[in-house]
């Protein structure tokens, strides 16, 4: 700690998230008997809220109006992003592990990948018709929605599945670039945007934090605080002008 301070000028999330790795690796180097203390209780694992981007109403609408040809790339990951953001915020893990058996009743019902929590939201219109350019595709329960793991054969293994999530994670955020371009939208496109954006719609529209951590499965309302704290707020700046 005391290193990535003083000798690596680390920020306290950098110090913090290499910490928080080296406790999991350690505390589990403790469960299988190699360590049998923990230095961790006198170690202060820092944390700062971070900046981060979220697209607004008029970014939001540039993406549903742009026009990409039907079926390439480019409109795939757009239906990807869109869908994640009309489905509460959803990881990119999430949406390409969905399944038929996930869709019942006009809802979305999973279990987050990352956490293990419980999720679950209407379709909305929007969402809905997004799901209808892929019902061509297999109706078995167990078939997924999206073909975005589709080129790999054999996902029955967890290593196997997490890395074929990150390749075409990262293989979508490239045909998010171009999509970026053709739609004149300012802010730097990566999936991930789409639960930033759809977090901050949430609460700005709903006004309950609480509700807020429900739908995107924080596991406590801190997490979601924490979450919403490292957006900019503009609401106030019209009135804040007037007053000077």
């Amino acid at each position: 700690r005391n290193y990535m301070y003083d000798v690596r000028d680390n920020a306290a999330n950098t110090v913090g998230k290499t910490l928080t790795q080296i406790k999991t690796l350690w505390n589990a180097a403790k469960k299988e008997g190699h360590v049998d203390y923990t230095p961790w209780p006198q170690i202060k694992i820092d944390s700062a809220p971070s900046q981060k981007d979220k697209l607004d109403c008029d970014e939001i609408e540039a993406l549903q109006e742009v026009e990409l040809p039907s079926g390439s790339t480019e409109q795939r990951a757009l239906d990807y992003f869109l869908f994640a953001f009309y489905a509460g915020g959803m990881r990119f893990s999430d949406v390409a592990t969905l399944k038929r058996k996930h869709l019942s009743g006009g809802r979305i019902q999973y279990k987050m990948k990352k956490t293990s929590e419980a999720a679950g939201v209407p379709i909305v219109d929007k969402a809905t018709a997004i799901l209808d350019r892929y019902d061509d595709r297999p109706k078995k329960p167990q078939a997924r929605v999206f073909p975005i793991l589709d080129q790999y054969d054999d996902l029955d293994d967890e290593e196997a599945l997490q890395k074929a999530i990150e390749s075409r994670n990262v293989r979508v955020n490239d045909w998010l670039k171009d999509v970026q371009e053709k739609a004149g939208v300012e802010t730097h496109l990566t999936f991930h945007l789409a639960r930033h954006s759809a977090a901050w719609k949430l609460y700005r529209e709903m006004g309950d934090i609480y509700k807020v951590k429900r739908i995107l499965g924080h596991s406590r309302v801190e997490v979601t605080e924490d979450y919403l704290r490292g957006f900019p707020d503009t609401e106030m700046d019209d009135e804040y002008r007037d007053v000077f």
